[in-house]
């Protein structure tokens, strides 16, 4: 509806929804970005291969991405190999 008319025509459908999606997926929206993280005390053990698997197979598919902008698909497609380069990821950040 536009001025509380019913749309009809399907240009002005069209025109609608254009200006809907425009304002919707254009605005800008606030984010933290965190450069360093909250040190922990003591020592920490090492992440496990088989924890990064049994993380990857409870993610849920087609959710919004995280601080790293990959979405879980990515993960998901590559497999074998993307449990390999999380697991490297996570002894590299220990």
């Amino acid at each position: 509806m536009l001025n509380r008319r019913v749309l009809s025509k399907e240009e002005e459908v069209c025109e609608r929804c254009k200006e809907y999606f425009s304002g919707l997926l254009n605005q800008e929206n606030h984010r933290d970005y965190y450069e360093d993280g909250t040190p922990c005390e003591g020592p920490t053990r090492p992440v496990e291969r088989l924890e990064v698997e049994k993380a990857l197979k409870k993610m849920k598919r087609n959710k919004a991405v995280g601080l790293d902008n990959i979405p879980m698909e990515a993960w998901f497609a590559l497999g074998k190999e993307g449990v390999d380069i999380l697991w490297i990821c996570s002894e590299m950040c220990v």
